[in-house]
């Protein structure tokens, strides 16, 4: 019949595997029960402080290793197997009490922590005789975090027509402005003036001129000009290369100012001149950017189409015919007109179209150097999406941006400062003279003034 202690028992982890066991008795009050332990088969030779990992039916054994959690007594008797020495996994006894290896472990954190903490201050402390540049890594270190993020990198010259924000257009169209939003944190900390929507035009007029001053908006540099100003742009030259949005910009810009307007052809280019600063800007008319004369590109147009054949074959021997064949832009704009089709450009068609944008780039560069300063006018839409016209659009001034992130060319954005404002897309596209003419014009004095300084310039494109 079987023993009381032979009974089913629950398996248990390995940690109590590994402890030895022996039977169980009154004796041993401070022993886990060995219940938990999985069987061990009847063999001879098996001797107590030893235990194997074999299941068998056979549970006839106690802890006798085992942490003093529980009091427990056994009068089960005790029945001894014996197995062959080279079937035993012995589990060597310890002389005394097993204790906790905690108190060496917090040891150890508490000295790795103290020297993280002590290395730096030693290293701070000393730093006069230390290297420059990890005397600055320290400073580094040790000074205050801050947590604000500015709309531009940090260490570049500040310009507004990067930092989002909206056209102020005011009552007359010489007053408007580009107007950035605030973008430091104490600027979004709640308002009760704009707490309430249906409060909003009761409580706040228009901005004041002061108001868009403190907001970082630019300066009025083409105001400055018409009404005497602009020393600081004397015979100085900009090259804007691109479409009629161009040379309606640069005419109206002209009229504005006062200058004088010499034009080649509606789809040639042209040139304005302030005489009062010798104060030039030439436009160059592209069709685009193909690689050769096709015939069904630009068909209405009369060749040369390629950008090569007409800068070397007619924009430059216009300008000498004209006088200025010593004409060397301070700046350079540029646009590439849309390609005709149906539907979006493939992945490849894009590349093509980078490609060509790059040639131009760098024939410009040959022309008036590797150092004058380039950028690029960014995209204007329309207002119909006729053909798909809109994503190729698109998908071109992003083509362009990343020519331009990769040679060092900025972006104008002044097409899509007029995103929204549908009056100025379509049909309305070569709009007269007034405050779109005033953005471009202070965006074009702006950029200029800051091409005068090449540190300033190559700071941060």
């Amino acid at each position: 019949m079987r023993s009381p202690a032979k009974k089913k028992l629950k398996q248990t982890s390995k940690t109590e595997r590994r402890l030895g066991c022996k039977a169980g008795n009154e004796e041993a009050p401070m022993t886990r029960n060995c219940n938990e332990l999985p069987p061990v088969k009847k063999r001879q030779g098996l001797r107590a402080g030893y235990v194997t990992s074999r299941p068998t039916d056979d549970r006839s054994f106690h802890c006798a290793l085992c942490l003093p959690i529980h009091k427990l007594h056994y009068s089960t008797p005790v029945k001894y197997h014996t197995w062959p020495p080279h079937l035993l996994s012995p589990v060597p006894v310890p002389a005394r009490t097993m204790t906790s290896s905690r108190p060496k472990l917090r040891l150890a954190l508490l000295c790795g922590l103290s020297l993280i903490t002590l290395v730096p201050t030693l290293l701070y402390t000393q730093r006069a005789s230390l290297p420059s540049s990890l005397h600055e890594h320290l400073a580094k270190l040790t000074a205050p975090l801050q947590f604000s993020w500015p709309a531009t990198p940090q260490g570049c010259p500040y310009d507004p027509y990067r930092a989002p924000g909206m056209i102020h257009w005011g009552q007359q169209a010489n007053e408007t402005r580009w107007v950035p939003f605030p973008t430091e944190a104490e600027a979004f900390d709640p308002e009760p003036r704009l707490a309430r929507l249906e409060e909003l035009d009761v409580a706040l007029g228009g901005l004041e001129e002061g108001e868009m001053d403190e907001l970082g908006a630019g300066e009025r540099l083409m105001l400055d000009i018409v009404h005497g100003g602009g020393e600081w742009a004397e015979g100085k030259n900009v090259l804007i290369i691109g479409d009629s949005h161009d040379r309606n910009n640069v005419v109206n810009f002209c009229t504005e100012t006062g200058g004088k307007h010499s034009r080649w052809g509606a789809h040639v280019g042209g040139w304005c001149r302030v005489n009062r600063l010798n104060f030039t800007i030439v436009y160059w008319f592209l069709y685009g950017i193909a690689d050769s004369d096709y015939e069904w590109f630009a068909k209405s147009e009369p060749p040369p189409k390629t950008p090569e054949s007409r800068i070397s074959e007619m924009m430059l021997p216009l300008m000498k015919k004209d006088g200025i064949a010593d004409f060397v832009p301070d700046m350079v704009l540029k646009f590439d007109p849309k390609r005709p089709g149906r539907v979006g450009l493939s992945f490849q068609e894009a590349r093509y179209h980078q490609l060509r944008s790059a040639a131009l780039v760098r024939l410009v560069r040959a022309q008036y150097g590797n150092s004058v300063p380039m950028m690029y006018r960014s995209r204007h839409l329309r207002a119909t999406n006729t053909r798909g016209t809109m994503l190729r659009i698109f998908q071109l001034d992003q083509g362009w941006r990343a020519v331009c992130e990769a040679m060092g060319v900025r972006v104008f954005d002044w097409g899509g400062k007029l995103e929204g404002y549908t009056d100025f897309y379509d049909g309305r596209q070569h709009y007269p003279q007034g405050p779109v003419t005033w953005l471009f014009g202070d965006m074009l004095l702006f950029y200029l003034r800051e091409a005068m300084d090449p540190e300033r310039w190559w700071a941060c494109l």
